[in-house]
């Protein structure tokens, strides 16, 4: 394989890990889509492409281990959660471009009708914001709604969680919000050919299911940090969900509604009934981390929960 290829393969490898949304397989594959018709030795590509992907995992893996327990990546994500819940469906690293990305949020708001507006950014987005471009936020308004009011929302959600969007008010313009791009990798988002042994602590079996990219059907065990990362990463999107077993207590499960709303419960097997309510995504986040700290939640965590008969 030529010198030139394979400096362009390894970077192409580790903006894809870096971006943090695809598994080891899926970089693999998305590599040998974009080369593997140029080379002579197909096998070879794709033998080099694991190499590179592999060491390009370690070393995202080991640097994650410092990385403090919210960054701006997670701040992004909370804050498109936001905006979500109060009516602005929204998207990470969705499409390849811009075109692509409006005409399918279009398509989504079709479904969603209590919707006032989109934003959303796509793929090449993500992958300048890995090479340290920050994000720019495509948006716009449904019906007869003023698209710069939704624009100077989603700068206010992006200030809210500590984030320095930039627009000048002009609805013609994407926001650009500089991020210092630190996605975790956790679950099968980490899985790579001869990944260690995850380190010990509080961890619970998790399984989980995003329609949009992956699901996690066999329970995996995750430590406090994956399970807070897994919140942030499942997207707002109708039927997506997450369900944290206990150690020594019920088990926690999320899911998303279709009016952006995210449900927290707890089952109850034996009465054949669950206990729940509307949560917000840090209320999410404070139950997952009481959960897999000290191994299940009661009931009454879930404050003024309701009960739903099965």
């Amino acid at each position: 394989m030529e010198e030139s290829m394979q400096q362009a393969l390894a970077t192409h490898i580790h903006v894809e890990v870096a971006i943090g949304r695809r598994t080891f397989e899926q970089v693999v594959r998305g590599a040998v889509d974009v080369w593997g018709r140029e080379v002579d030795d197909h096998d070879l590509f794709v033998r080099t492409a694991e190499e590179i992907a592999g060491r390009a995992f370690a070393d995202h893996l080991a640097a994650q281990a410092a990385w403090p327990e919210v960054t701006e990546s997670d701040r992004l994500s909370m804050a498109m959660i936001d905006l979500a819940m109060a009516g602005i469906l929204s998207r990470e690293s969705y499409t390849d471009c811009l075109n692509c990305g409006t005409t399918e949020i279009g398509g989504e708001l079709a479904k969603l009708p209590g919707m006032r507006g989109y934003t959303f950014y796509h793929h090449q987005d993500a992958q300048a914001a890995a090479g340290g471009g920050g994000v720019m936020l495509a948006y716009g308004a449904t019906g007869d709604g003023d698209a710069a009011t939704i624009g100077a929302e989603i700068v206010a959600a992006c200030r809210r969680r500590g984030l320095e969007a930039e627009w000048d008010g002009d609805a013609r313009q994407r926001v650009h919000v500089p991020v210092d791009w630190r996605r975790r990798r956790f679950g099968p988002l980490a899985g790579h050919p001869g990944a260690p042994t995850p380190p010990g602590g509080p961890a619970v079996p998790v399984t989980f299911c995003d329609y949009t990219s992956i699901s996690g059907d066999d329970p995996v065990d995750m430590s406090v940090q994956e399970c807070r990362d897994l919140m942030l990463w499942l997207t707002p999107h109708d039927g997506n969900f997450a369900c944290y077993r206990g150690r020594s207590g019920p088990t926690l499960q999320f899911m998303w509604e279709a009016g952006m709303r995210l449900w927290a419960e707890t089952p109850d097997l034996a009465a054949r009934c669950s206990r729940g309510r509307h949560v917000t995504v840090d209320e999410a986040l404070e139950l997952v981390t009481l959960h897999v700290r000290d191994g299940g939640i009661a009931p009454e965590d879930l404050g003024e929960a309701r009960t739903v008969p099965w």
